[in-house]
């Protein structure tokens, strides 16, 4: 059938990029020269920024950061560090006087102090671990940050003595939590962050003030000194509560807790006012979602009174990080918004100043828009990482909205590389008519007159969001001749709570029609070559490329990265299992149907595409195993596969430059190799499936019908889900179900269900107008079931299949455009005379040159033509004035439809 999916007609932005006289293209080996910022810092008077230059090493594969600090208009730029070492952590005093940080440049992680006024500096930690985020007490005399502390592992046996000089294995491992172990981090060892001071005033005296079971994470002081403020896990709650977080203060004399806040849910990242009256935090009531903002709150210093800050009414936006104002009157806060990570200025009334949309992270290989640091100085400047679509972060400053770049870490870089713009487009999903955000990077050189093959790039997360930011990935691609094109799907960030909560239990799920409208948006623009589509995916979007390729036949190959194949298993072996357990209804032995039907490997007999698997042999966020389950079941299928495995990576396979090169040379090679080559079975089409466990429902729906309940008025919906559909079993007879059902009234599932005596009618139902949007609540001479469609991807013989009715083709159109011969009609009912014929509704209208109807409503769409009492009669579709039906036809003008209608299945006959 012909896809009816309508374009957003919106303005296409496009980044223009910087010309450059050299003509080089941008390479994996690239990622070794490339340069990035981190850590932007302004001190608390704005006069001074400091900021980290990070780099990789390609001698020893690993990665470095220097310190920088510069003036505030950006002159006097100082590297403070110049080698390989890892500079993190900076924090300025209050006074701005000093700035400590952290650094392994003697050769073990310590902290260090500079004075700003004569450059001095100074160690003064020496710890065995390695301490956490450093933060100046009010009177810049102490410095606070959490430590790991190694505890006694206790275990219910003890192993005998190992004989002296003999050899043996190492020592079993006993674990007895949950979570045990973290991808990047390894097998947890036995311990606790816990809570220390380190005395500047007094050469470095170290004092441990907590001892206990809690991680404590995010600090700050209590205004007099006498206290930290930390959040922590409830640990009475344990590994059962993912996100139940809670907010403590803790006594600097004892090392007592006092709970600040406390309810089921997040509470994070609290922030003491600078007059010492208020912490402001951020968090949600929990409700075991998958996704759900945070949103930002503001309680006493002593935990009472706390209530949630004052947004706009349409703000519904996650707050990713925010600070005080220096008069306490509002927050600086950054938030993902449609692609962009947004600073703006809050005020206590709810008033919302927008200052920067460039905020960017750290994350220079795939455009993600979910990090990115800013600080604010006491007059109201602020720093940030600076993103563009054509440069990694560099350092920003501004002050009110007006901004400005400071540095460019990459000008050598970028004088002798080519580099792709950034093109942005929506499109309305074939599903449900949701807009969906969209980019296209096309080659540097790029000639519209010239056709190019095109790779969709799918974001992990699945709660996460690309933007228009610089990545190497899609550079690289682009730089190899491919057009690269990426969306954010429902589930993405940045669109609002409910968008992102529309996959909630149901991942994947419409996602897939929102990635496929994008595609054939991008199908219908001349410079692509149709043979030549692929797909790519990491992590979450590498568990949507291995879903697509069994649903789709648009892909001509595929490359699987570190993928969820089987949520059955991956649900119990990843490292965070209690975060899993908020993406189902139920635990996996509970359900089972549930975890199976949401997993590629479930459809694996259906994938045709060459398909290309890579994980890191370390990843224990999405573990190799669930790409071996794959590779061995698309080889038991006899696709044509292969797995790449990166030894000692973490599922954050960049972490090292050779894993970056490691990661793209395999997917380019593996696109090349079946770039313009013929694949046995695979061809072009414009005909593809919805995501196997929306079709598998729909069926199910449809065979046990008489066990769905419908409320009072229900006529076409089958409850007020947007996402379930209705299923009528009608009779062909109309006149005979106005009388014996009395559908002048009301049409229900009570009055509808049994009967299925001649002609199925599927429907989808929309959740709120009805089928189409075009119902009404009676039924009435002038409100008639008019039509209906199979839901996207479920063709009228599967819902046949459903009830067991016997079926066969009859009609359709040749490749050589030969229609069958007249006659064909009146023959077909003379031998089926409780049989019908079907058509596409878009091809009749088109044929009987009718108003075009259906534009606004996805599916696949037919008309039924049926024989009572001599006459041909149609069930047809949105009766209108001048349209093509009344209701009776000669058989002429059957014929006259029926052999001008393309492209469609035109005759079916069934018995049950």
């Amino acid at each position: 059938m012909k896809k009816c999916f309508k374009i957003l007609a919106l303005a296409v932005v496009l980044v223009f990029v910087e010309k450059s006289q050299a003509q080089e293209n941008i390479v994996p080996m690239d990622v070794f020269d490339l340069k990035h910022v981190t850590n932007v810092e302004i001190s608390p008077d704005g006069s001074k920024i400091a900021y980290l230059v990070n780099f990789k090493d390609i001698m020893t594969d690993k990665n470095h950061s220097n310190l920088w600090i510069m003036d505030k208009d950006g002159s006097n730029k100082q590297q403070i560090n110049n080698g390989n070492y890892n500079d993190t952590g900076l924090s300025w005093s209050n006074k701005g006087d000093r700035l400590a940080y952290k650094s392994n440049k003697d050769g073990k992680t310590k902290i260090y102090i500079r004075h700003i006024q004569n450059g001095k500096e100074i160690s003064i930690s020496d710890t065995k671990e390695s301490p956490g985020t450093l933060v100046w007490s009010p009177d810049d005399k102490k410095l606070a940050f959490e430590m790991f502390v190694p505890e006694p592992l206790e275990k219910f046996y003890e192993l005998p003595q190992k004989p002296d000089s003999v050899q043996w294995n190492a020592p079993p491992v006993y674990i007895d939590k949950l979570p045990y172990r973290q991808d990047g981090a390894g097998y947890y060892k036995s311990g606790h962050k816990q809570l220390f001071v380190l005395n500047v005033a007094e050469n470095g005296t170290l004092k441990q003030v907590t001892s206990n079971d809690f991680n404590h994470n995010k600090l700050g002081w209590s205004p007099d000194g006498k206290a930290l403020i930390s959040y922590s896990l409830i640990r009475e709650a344990g590994y059962k509560e993912h996100k139940n977080t809670d907010i403590y203060s803790v006594a600097l004399k004892d090392g007592k807790l006092t709970t600040l806040t406390d309810r089921f849910g997040a509470d994070e990242n609290p922030k003491v006012s600078n007059n010492g009256k208020w912490i402001a935090y951020t968090g949600y009531d929990g409700q075991k979602m998958s996704f759900q903002n945070d949103h930002l709150y503001v309680m006493d210093i002593d935990g009472k009174n706390p209530r949630k800050v004052k947004l706009p009414k349409d703000f519904d936006r996650g707050i990713v990080d925010f600070e005080w104002s220096s008069d306490d009157q509002g927050f600086y806060i950054s938030y993902v918004d449609v692609g962009n990570l947004q600073l703006s200025y809050l005020d206590m009334d709810g008033k919302l100043t927008k200052l920067s949309d460039k905020l960017g992270g750290s994350w220079v290989y795939r455009p993600y828009s979910t990090t990115g640091s800013f600080s604010v100085a006491n007059n109201g400047m602020y720093a940030f990482n600076h993103a563009s679509a054509v440069k990694p972060p560099e350092v920003g400053v501004g002050h009110k909205g007006e901004n400005k770049i400071l540095t460019n870490v990459n000008e050598a870089f970028f004088k002798k590389k080519k580099v792709a713009g950034v093109e942005e487009f929506w499109v309305k999903t074939r599903h449900d008519q949701l807009p969906i955000q969209c980019w296209v990077v096309k080659p540097a050189d790029f000639d519209p007159k010239k056709q190019y093959p095109m790779i969709l790039q799918i974001h992990g997360g699945p709660h996460a969001s690309y933007g228009p930011f610089f990545a190497l990935d899609f550079q690289t691609y682009a730089a190899a001749g491919y057009v690269v094109l990426y969306i954010n799907p429902r589930g993405s960030t940045g669109y609002g709570e409910k968008f992102t909560q529309k996959i909630n239990h149901a991942f994947p799920s419409h996602d897939y029609d929102d990635l496929m409208t994008g595609v054939s948006h991008m199908l219908d623009q001349p410079y692509i070559d149709k043979a030549n589509v692929f797909v790519n995916g990491e992590s979450g979007g590498g568990l949507l490329a291995a879903w697509i390729t069994s649903k789709s036949g648009w892909f001509r190959a595929a490359a699987v990265i570190k993928p969820v194949i089987n949520w059955f298993t991956f649900a119990l072996y990843a490292d965070n299992v209690p975060r899993y357990s908020f993406w189902f209804p139920e635990h996996p032995w509970e359900n089972p149907e549930h975890y199976l039907k949401r997993s590629p490997i479930s459809y694996v007999d259906k994938v045709k595409a060459p398909t290309l698997l890579l994980t890191g042999e370390k990843d224990y966020r999405t573990p190799i195993a669930e790409t071996e389950q794959h590779y061995a079941a698309l080889k038991l299928q006899g696709v044509e596969t292969a797995m790449v495995r990166i030894p000692n990576a973490s599922h954050g396979i960049d972490a090292k430059g050779s894993g970056t090169v490691g990661r793209l040379t395999p997917i380019l090679a593996w696109f090349e190799k079946y770039k313009d080559k013929t694949v046995q079975d695979f061809a072009y089409s414009e005909k593809e499936e919805l995501p196997g466990d929306t079709r598998e429902e729909k069926l199910k729906h449809v065979s046990q019908i008489d066990k769905l309940s419908a409320t009072k008025n229900d006529y076409a919906r089958c409850s007020a889900s947007a996402s379930l559909n209705a299923f009528l079993i009608m009779d062909g007879d109309w006149g005979k179900m106005n009388k014996k059902f009395g559908l002048s009234k009301e049409l229900t599932f009570e009055n509808v269900h049994k009967l299925q005596d001649t002609i199925v009618i599927v429907a989808e139902s929309d959740g709120e107008d009805g089928i189409y949007g075009s119902f009404k609540p009676k039924w009435d001479k002038k409100s008639r079931l008019a039509g209906w469609r199979t839901p996207e991807g479920v063709e009228l013989p599967d819902v046949l299949k459903a009830f067991n009715f016997e079926y066969e083709p009859l009609f359709g159109p040749t490749k050589e455009k030969e229609y069958h011969k007249k006659g064909a009609v009146e023959a077909f009912f003379d031998e089926n005379p409780s049989g019908a014929i079907l058509m596409g509704v878009h091809e009749v209208m088109n044929a009987y040159k009718s108003e075009p109807i259906g534009e606004n409503a996805p599916g696949n769409h037919y008309i039924m033509c049926y024989k009572r009492d001599g006459e041909y009669r149609f069930i047809d579709t949105w009766r209108k004035p001048g349209s093509y039906s009344n209701g009776v036809f000669t058989k002429e003008e059957v014929e006259n439809m029926l052999f001008k209608t393309e492209n469609m299945l035109v005759g079916l006959t069934f018995k049950q």
